[in-house]
């Protein structure tokens, strides 16, 4: 007779199983035993802890697999694998005459994934459930009926629900007894929830004469313990940590300490419900030297290989977009179907960006990458006619290799541009000859076993894909083909990676009766555990249960919740002793979790408080309930290091809160990269200013700029008021742009909109040429009207010149640039005559320029400025407006400024503005050269759409003596700071919450933010007044205190 026996802590399953196996030992001798287990995992675990006493005869199988066995056979279709039956999915959903609320013409991969997962469900409810379903409402018949042709598709296969039906019906009638007799004794070991598809052969498998159905079940708790017992002996070890990262640490900390003592890897398992654990603990894991098996959770797309096809599709889908090329080259295994080497991915990188490659192989690539081979040669050969030396050698050496490079990128390009789809590759078969061919031409090939697998694997999936041709069905999309490729790359793999070679590491209902020495449960947080998953959007629950009551097949998600509860009560039931995670906060958020409720259960078994809640947890005072908090780690002993990383950082800090200095660490003696580390750590955090906070030692012949060795006064130096600007308002920017010469990787895709600069361009040449026009007209004034017309002629000739030279956005784009930047120009132009007071005044000067020593411009002399030291410095530049009274004795000097006003005020108390604006002061000298015997004053005209503060400061309240008298002292102080190798990073005045670089008034919009010392607020402070080399320049860029 069959019987049910029950497995939990007083009797584990491999010891009930060696139970019955022995008892059935002693009735039939050596005949056949076949355990039926629910995974592949279970079946592994359970043979390896019975085969320790002994194990012969005993065969472990599946359910399905026993299905297979007893009925797969009797049928003569292939088995529907997952992507035929998905395309099947796809067919029924396209099929117009069953509507358009679920499908039609377009169907969207999250439509298609919704549908798959719901035949599978409703292939199990009877006709009269599904007519019921039906009726409820137009949406439900829609579904019932594109699930009827479903069905009409599939029907030539085999499904697994038919073998298990056939299967239990081959037992009940004994169909086929041999088949039946070949499986001996059977012994069922229910663990987990049986899945609907397989309930009726578990259910017939059971009703067989001496079988033995096994389940495991939740184990009433031992006698309640006395509150606040210390000795460590509960089964169960609940666990409170700050967060998932400390959660990891704890648990390899814990893994490593019972490796110490003795205990294999592979009996222990860390189990989670929340599927993300999976990648961090394998890692956490490997980083500790810690061999890993379980599922093998990864995907196809995540490997070289499958980055490989991702980037591929990225190139065609996006015409070849330059970003999308460069990505694939530098992430995937890319070889020259030339000579079959890795292509030079960072140097391709490099001149595609310099060559302004944007998108599109015929408009961008092509006659880009031509026109920057041919300069960079003509320009490097040019250079060397010029200036004969060693130097330049050097240089048309290296413009010749690059342009070299430009001609392999193009030809790269170009053969790659000629695989680009085409009708051909709208059918299965043309679509998987296209991926063989570029797999053939540009995949580099890696000798490693690992790289071999996973082509392998890559290889079949493109033969599943060309099997999906069938006849009478429509043939797909190219566009279909590539959605199918990209869900199929990103699905998870439902391999096993090397059972029992190391920890078992996977969700908990892969591990449901494995018989595990010790078990680590991970995320019982609160909403986290169990997950309560995601509400089918196409049968709601409530209709669920209408349609089956019983749940037997619908799963709601209260069904979901009770088959977690199961897989746990399962897993803790099969272990020695179980370690149980709480994770209370998330890093760098406020919100705090509770406990999950089964994690309160086991606290109040292990404790013995029934009444226990969940706000006692944190106290502190639970008996059994060990806390970890983050000050824990100070005092961690190196001992319970997790891995040599661990052991490292332990080390390093328990040494640091010792008497010893960190430069004596005797790693950072070991290994110069960390020595190096340390002392830079050492000298940014003490008291003094060294060379690795801006104290720089320069060489005896660095000045501010080259010598103007073309003039007589050989011994000035050419200033540039920009630079001055930029060391006033910040050294270390200065340093590293103008000395390092370091510069921002700029990127030639085009952003939406114009950046600040390219707008502030566009405006001001706008303007230059609309002053320029208008002076020509003169005595005739042209009209208002005319004016405008012009302008907007002007703006939209500059808008299209734009065009042409950075392709890429879009025409609606172009059209809101045009509107923004004419609006703006239509707005200064109509208040103009009020502003400038042209009733007195009139312009007399477009771009005046000074100081240049260009062919063939005319140029005013440059404006010297002798600092205090006596030491010259001469500036050039260009002055965007002036303008003059009828009579000549006042002068209006103008400089146009697009952007905001908000740090120009105060420059009638301050006209340099503490060093960081030298403009007025410099064009009104240079003006004042010409116009000598004039009233000069100054302002900065700020076009924009509102027409208050337009002009910082007002012209009456520029006072020249005083602007020349504060230009000299802050030029002086900037070319001393730069002489003595002053360069520290001033952050400026705080403009916002936090301690970020965007939280100070230098460092928004600084392109060296990301090299920058995050606390350079803080070393500023600290720093400023301890050493005399930098008083002048704090006295320069700090208000009095």
């Amino acid at each position: 007779m069959s019987r049910i026996e029950f497995a939990g802590r007083n009797e584990r399953i491999d010891r009930l199983l060696r139970r019955l196996i022995d008892e059935t030992r002693g009735q039939q001798n050596l005949d056949r035993i076949t355990v039926v287990t629910p995974t592949n995992q279970a079946s592994f675990y359970i043979r390896r802890a019975l085969a320790k006493e002994g194990l012969f005869n005993v065969d472990f199988k599946r359910l399905e697999d026993v299905a297979e066995l007893l009925a797969g056979r009797d049928f003569d279709q292939p088995l529907l694998h997952d992507l035929q039956a998905s395309e099947f999915v796809f067919e029924a959903a396209q099929d117009r005459k069953h509507g358009s609320r679920l499908g039609g013409s377009e169907v969207s991969p999250q439509l298609q994934s919704a549908l798959h997962s719901t035949f599978r469900e409703l292939e199990l409810l009877d006709r009269a459930q599904r007519a019921n379903l039906a009726a409820q409402n137009n949406i439900q018949h829609e579904l019932v009926a594109r699930f009827d042709r479903y069905m009409e598709l599939a029907d030539s296969y085999r499904r697994g629900s038919m073998v298990a039906d056939q299967a239990a019906e081959n037992i009940r009638n004994s169909t086929h007894p041999e088949r039946v007799e070949a499986l001996g004794t059977v012994l069922l070991i229910e663990a987990s929830a049986v899945a609907p598809v397989q309930r009726s052969i578990f259910a017939a498998l059971a009703e067989l004469p001496d079988s033995v159905t096994i389940s495991i079940v939740d184990t009433p708790p031992d006698p309640p313990l006395v509150s606040h017992v210390t000795e460590d002996t509960h089964r169960l070890k609940p666990i409170s940590v700050p967060d998932v990262a400390e959660e990891i640490r704890s648990v390899v900390r814990e893994i490593v300490n019972f490796a110490r003592s003795g205990k294999r890897f592979a009996q222990m398992a860390v189990v989670f419900e929340d599927d993300n654990y999976a990648s961090r603990v394998g890692e956490a894991l490997e980083l500790a030297g810690i061999p890993v098996s379980g599922p093998d959770r990864s995907a196809l797309s995540d490997t070289p290989e499958g980055q490989f096809v991702t980037g591929l599709l990225d190139i065609f889908d996006g015409d070849f977009g330059r970003l999308d090329l460069t990505e694939w080259l530098s992430s995937a295994p890319v070889m020259s179907p030339e000579n079959h080497h890795s292509v030079p991915a960072s140097r391709w990188d490099a001149i595609s960006r310099s060559a302004g490659v944007t998108v599109s192989v015929e408009d961008s690539w092509i006659p880009r990458l031509d026109r920057y081979a041919n300069n960079l040669v003509r320009h490097a050969e040019r250079s060397a006619r010029v200036e004969e030396s060693g130097g330049r050698a050097n240089e048309l050496g290296a413009a010749r290799s690059d342009a070299e490079y430009a001609r392999d990128l193009k030809q790269f390009v170009v053969g790659l541009a000629r695989l680009k789809p085409t009708e051909a590759e709208n059918t299965w078969t043309g679509f998987g000859k296209w991926l063989r061919r570029l797999v053939d031409h540009y995949l580099l090939l890696n000798d490693s076993a690992a790289a071999a697998a996973r082509r392998t694997h890559l290889a079949a999936l493109i033969d599943r894909l060309e099997a999906l041709e069938t006849s009478g069905s429509d043939a797909p999309s190219f566009n279909h083909c590539v959605g199918v490729l990209r869900e199929q790359l990103d699905r998870r793999s439902a391999g096993l990676r090397s059972l029992g070679s190391g920890v078992y590491v996977g969700p908990i209902w892969t591990a449901a009766g494995c018989p595990f020495d010790t078990v680590f449960v991970l995320g019982m947080s609160e909403g986290r555990y169990p997950s309560p998953g995601i509400t089918d959007p196409l049968l709601p629950d409530t209709m669920k249960k209408e349609v089956d009551p019983n749940g037997n097949v619908l799963r709601t998600i209260e069904r979901r919740v009770e088959e977690s509860h199961q897989s746990y009560v399962a897993v803790l039931e099969s272990a020695e002793q179980v370690f149980m995670y709480w994770p209370s906060g998330i890093p760098g958020e406020a919100r705090e979790f509770g406990p999950a409720r089964w994690f309160l259960e086991a606290v109040r078994e292990v404790s013995g408080e029934k009444l226990l809640q969940a706000g006692r947890l944190s106290g502190g005072d639970v008996a059994g309930l060990t806390i970890q908090r983050r000050s824990d780690a100070v005092t961690l002993s190196s001992d319970l290091a997790a891995g040599r990383h661990d052991f490292d950082v332990i080390s390093a800090r328990n040494w640091s809160q010792s008497e010893h200095s960190p430069e004596s660490f005797p790693l950072a003696e070991v290994v110069t990269s960390i020595g190096a580390s340390v002392r830079f750590e050492s000298a940014q955090e003490g008291e003094n200013w060294t060379e690795y906070g801006g104290k720089i030692e320069l060489s005896s012949g660095l000045a501010v700029e080259e010598p103007d060795s073309k003039t007589a006064e050989s011994a000035a130096s050419i200033g540039s008021a920009t630079a001055f600007e930029t060391y006033a308002a910040c050294p270390y920017r200065y340093f590293l742009s103008r000395r390092l010469h370091i510069e921002p990787t700029a990127s030639p895709e085009p952003e939406l909109a114009l950046d600040p600069l390219e707008f502030g361009t566009l405006v001001h040449d706008v303007l230059e040429k609309f002053a320029l026009w208008r002076m020509e007209q003169k005595p005739n004034e042209p009209s208002r009207t005319e004016q405008e017309n012009w302008m907007r002629g002007s703006t939209d000739s500059h808008i299209e010149s734009l065009k042409q030279s950075t392709p890429g956005r879009s025409n609606g784009a172009w059209k809101i640039e045009y509107s923004r930047a004419w609006l703006l120009l239509r707005q200064w132009l109509r208040r103009e005559s009020g502003t400038a007071d042209l009733d007195e005044m009139r312009q007399i000067e477009a771009e005046y320029s000074f100081g240049s020593d260009s062919p063939g411009t005319e140029s005013g002399p440059a404006v010297q400025v002798r600092t205090v030291n006596g030491r010259v410095v001469k500036f050039r530049g260009q002055v965007d407006r002036v303008d003059i009274s009828e009579d000549g004795t006042r002068v209006i000097v103008y400089d146009y400024k697009s952007g905001s006003n908000s740090s120009y005020n105060k420059l009638d108390s301050d006209p340099v503005k503490k060093g960081t604006k030298l403009q007025l002061p410099l064009y009104s000298k240079a003006v004042a050269r010409k116009y000598p015997g004039s009233d000069i004053s100054a302002s900065y005209w700020f076009v924009r759409e509102s027409g208050r503060d337009e002009l910082k400061p007002a012209p009456a309240d520029y006072d020249s003596e005083r602007a020349e008298t504060a230009l000299t002292e802050a030029v002086s102080t900037i070319v001393e700071g730069i002489d003595c190798g002053v360069f520290p990073a001033r952050p400026g005045a705080a403009v916002g919450w936090g301690d970020n670089s965007e939280s100070y008034e230098n460092c928004r919009f600084c392109e060296y933010s990301r090299v920058c010392p995050k606390s350079k607020a803080r070393f500023w402070e600290s720093k400023k007044n301890s050493d005399p080399a930098l008083m002048n320049y704090v006295g320069l860029a700090e208000d009095a205190t």
